[in-house]
Parts: structure tokens; sequence; C-alpha cells
């Protein structure tokens, strides 16, 4: 599902262009990620000993507003999200029969939980960022500074944030 606003089309060079605000921009063309992502699942259940899955491809626009321009480049399975319905119903009548029991179900559920990994990056080393050249503390719209402390107002349990600053002259 692709959440693209403007005007789309696809050339011949397995790009996807959009135009928006009068803006041209060159995007990747999903199709390709379909195809990896596909072929990596294929991979992946041949590696863990279960049955292949047929594998049909195709790419929702989310936007309603989103004009999908065609041209003889244009792959056929793409569509707008209120035709979702209409493609999965397809797919049923394509492929009536289920392809797993539901030992090999199941075997398929633990095992995706199993070797889920959460996308964690380490942003300091892809950015080749040291822990010394970060400067700690929040930055003070009003007297620009990195030194906002909280200050616990009496009434009620309400914060107020205020700067170093501040909290000096509040003080005098």
């Amino acid at each position: 599902m692709k959440n693209i606003a403007g005007k789309i089309r696809f050339d011949e060079i397995n790009q996807m262009v959009r135009t928006k605000d009068g803006m041209e921009e060159g995007l990747p063309d999903p199709f390709l990620q379909l195809q990896w992502h596909s072929t990596k699942l294929s991979h992946w259940l041949h590696l863990h000993d279960l049955p292949h899955i047929p594998i049909d491809h195709i790419v929702v626009i989310n936007r309603p507003s989103t004009i999908i321009e065609t041209t003889e480049y244009t792959p056929v399975k793409i569509t707008h999200s209120v035709n979702l319905p209409f493609e999965i119903e397809a797919l049923n009548r394509t492929f009536p029969e289920a392809t797993y029991n539901k030992k090999q179900l199941r075997k398929l559920s633990n095992l995706l939980l199993k070797k889920h990994t959460p996308n964690d990056p380490n942003v300091m080393k892809q950015f080749k960022i040291q822990p010394e050249e970060l400067l700690p503390g929040v930055y003070c719209t009003k007297c620009k500074t990195l030194a906002m402390e909280k200050d616990i107002m009496a009434a009620g349990s309400a914060a107020n944030v205020r700067s170093s600053r501040e909290m000096r002259i509040a003080k005098r």
C-alpha cells in the first residue's frame, strides 16, 4: 500500500514518476519492491521447510485523490484502495484451495513471531556521530539556549517549562 499524493506514471526504466505541485520527481518502482519481497519470502519459506505459497502482486494507492496516469509502461496490477476488496475476491477465485493446513499455519505463525526482529537502527553509528558531539537539553525558542528546566507550579500538577535564563530572572 502506497500513500502517494499527486499524479503518478511509470516509465520504461522501472521508475515511478510523480507530479505534484508542478514538480516532477522520480520514485522507486513499487513493483520491483514487490518482486524483491516475494522472492525473499519464497526463499525464507524454503529455508524453513514450509510449502511454497502462490504470491500475487498488486500495488494499492491509498489516496483516492492520486491520479494514476496510464501509459504503455503502467503495470496492470495497480489500483486505488477502494478496489482492494474486489481484488481480494478475485484472488480467492484464482486460488480457491488452502495451501497450508492448520498445523502448517501454526508452524508458520510461530516461526514468523520467533524470527521477527524489529528495526532498531543505531543512528549514532549510521550518521557517524560521537556521543560528545550531542548537545544535551531542550532548545528554548525564547532565549535560544539548550538549558530548559521543568518548574513544577504550586497550584495543581501542571508543569511549566522554563529556560535557565528565565529561571534566573524569576528568582531575582
